[in-house]
């Protein structure tokens, strides 16, 4: 993935952290994020929260993204669990846990 791609992305997280709109944006795209951008990824693990208070990128993918098993584990089950799960229904779609 391209270097200016990834600096972008970079600024809008940090500029607009509790931004739904950027979340969404960008959380679609996290499977290919996690696939082809290992580095930037590792550098950014708050890709992956899920945070029943705030906009995320794994809950926008969890929502709107396709079934990723990689990412699933990289998302983390422990994560699903109350509240959280309450709280981002999707999650509980894609792993199949009763909420």
């Amino acid at each position: 993935m391209p270097d200016d791609v990834l600096h972008l992305m970079g600024a809008a997280l940090t500029a607009h952290p509790r931004d739904d709109a950027v979340a969404t944006a960008i959380g679609v795209h996290l499977p290919a994020l996690h696939h082809h951008a290992p580095a930037f990824t590792a550098e950014h693990a708050a890709l992956y929260a899920l945070d029943p208070h705030r906009p995320s990128l794994a809950a926008a993918w969890l929502r709107w993204g396709g079934l990723d098993a990689d990412l699933l584990t990289a998302v983390g089950r422990d994560q699903s669990s109350p509240p959280c799960a309450r709280n981002c229904p999707a999650a509980t779609r894609k792993w199949h846990t009763p909420c």
